[in-house]
C-alpha cells in the first residue's frame, strides 16, 4: 500500500496522471482510468466520466500512463464503470487485510456457537471471538485461494464462513454432514463475525442477508508483553 501511494504521489507531482492509467485489482480485472488522488488508504478515479472510488487493499498495482504510450496504446481490459464500483468493494480476503492493517489484535474473549454469533451480531462485529462447531456442509472453492463452508452448532444451526487457503486443511477435519447419535468432536475458529449490514459494503456474490464469520486462525499465542496477540493455522 505505501507502494502504491508514494508512485501516485511521484506521478501529481511530474503532471504524469492521464486518462491511460491502468488501476489493476487484486481479482486480476484492470480498468483504464484517470487517478486523480488518494487519500485515507483510498483512491479517487474519473472513469466513464463518474468520480469513483476504491479502498487501495483492493489494489494490486497501478501502471500510470505516459505520452509515449499514449501514442501506441497496448491492448487494455476496460469495464465500465458499474463494473468497476462492484470491483473496489470488499471481498472477505481484502476485508480482513484491511482489519488486520488497522489495529492491534486483542485477545478472542467471547466463546460462541453459531446460534450465539447470530443472535448477538450486533455487540460482537468486528471484535475477536472464538466460534465453537461440531459439524460442517460441503466446502466449495468460489474463486482463486477462496472457499466457503457453513459450520454447525449442536442446536443444528448455521453460519457461513469463508476462508482461504491457510485454513483449508484444519476445515477440512471437520467431519461434513450432521449424525445425530455420533460423539461429537468440538472445533474452533477464531475470527470475527460480520453483520448483514457490514456486508453491503461488500461485493454483490457475499450479500445474502444474514451474518458471516471470517476466520484468521484455529489458535492464540499471547507474547510477552505488550505484544498483540497471533492467531495461527
Amino acid at each position: 500500500m505505501k507502494r502504491i501511494a508514494a508512485l501516485l504521489i511521484l506521478a501529481v507531482a511530474l503532471n504524469s496522471i492521464c486518462n491511460g492509467d491502468m488501476l489493476h485489482f487484486k481479482s486480476g480485472k484492470s480498468y483504464s482510468c484517470q487517478v486523480l488522488a488518494f487519500s485515507n488508504s483510498t483512491f479517487t478515479v474519473l472513469l466513464d466520466g463518474r468520480t469513483l472510488q476504491a479502498p487501495a487493499v483492493t489494489i494490486d498495482r497501478i501502471t500510470f500512463s505516459s505520452a509515449e504510450d499514449d501514442k501506441n496504446p497496448a491492448a487494455k481490459t476496460i469495464l465500465s464503470s458499474y463494473e468497476f464500483e462492484e470491483e473496489a468493494k470488499y471481498t472477505p480476503g481484502t476485508y480482513l487485510e484491511s482489519y488486520l492493517g488497522n489495529r492491534e489484535l486483542e485477545e478472542a474473549t467471547i466463546s460462541c456457537t453459531p446460534k450465539d454469533l447470530l443472535e448477538k451480531i450486533f455487540t460482537i462485529e468486528n471484535t475477536p471471538i472464538k466460534l465453537v462447531f461440531s459439524r460442517r456442509s460441503k466446502i466449495e472453492q468460489i474463486g482463486t485461494n477462496e472457499y466457503t463452508v457453513s459450520v454447525y452448532g449442536d442446536d443444528f444451526e448455521s453460519v457461513t464462513v469463508y476462508f482461504d487457503e491457510d485454513g483449508l486443511r484444519y476445515i477440512r477435519s471437520v467431519k461434513e454432514g450432521y449424525g445425530y447419535k455420533e460423539a461429537k468432536r468440538i472445533f474452533a475458529l477464531y475470527g470475527i463475525a460480520l453483520s448483514s449490514k457490514t456486508l453491503e459494503t461488500f461485493q454483490s456474490k457475499y450479500r445474502w442477508g444474514r451474518p458471516v464469520f471470517l476466520p484468521m486462525g484455529k489458535s492464540t499465542i499471547r507474547r510477552m508483553g505488550n505484544q498483540p496477540v497471533e492467531f495461527r493455522w
